[in-house]
């Protein structure tokens, strides 16, 4: 009787079932937010938190676009980005990913 072990995958049969890398949407999203506020973005600035909550909705996410003066989205994270700037990177999240833009 044959083995009922699975084979590993191989390069030939990864590329059949999973579409070329970049034609994800998160692969050109994220691609377009690191070139519109850069590798290192400044959370606590309103102008960066206003590009990256257009970036996060396109990318899908149902955040809200505020009324003026009135930013609970920006203000929030310029609290939080003040208190976590020292120990997370915006790359952090992808660093680990080879390949990711």
């Amino acid at each position: 009787m044959g083995s009922l072990e699975p084979h590993p995958p191989t390069l030939a049969s990864l590329a059949r079932v999973l579409p070329e890398y970049g034609k994800f949407r998160f692969d050109r999203t994220l691609e377009a937010a690191r070139n519109d506020i850069g590798y290192h973005p400044d959370l606590a600035d309103p102008e960066q938190a206003r590009r990256l909550r257009t970036w996060l909705n396109k990318w899908g996410c149902r955040i809200g676009y505020p009324e003026p003066g009135n930013d609970v989205f920006a203000d929030s994270l310029a609290i939080w980005w003040d208190s976590a700037k020292l120990t997370w990177s915006f790359n952090s999240a992808v660093d680990t990913c080879p390949g990711v833009v």
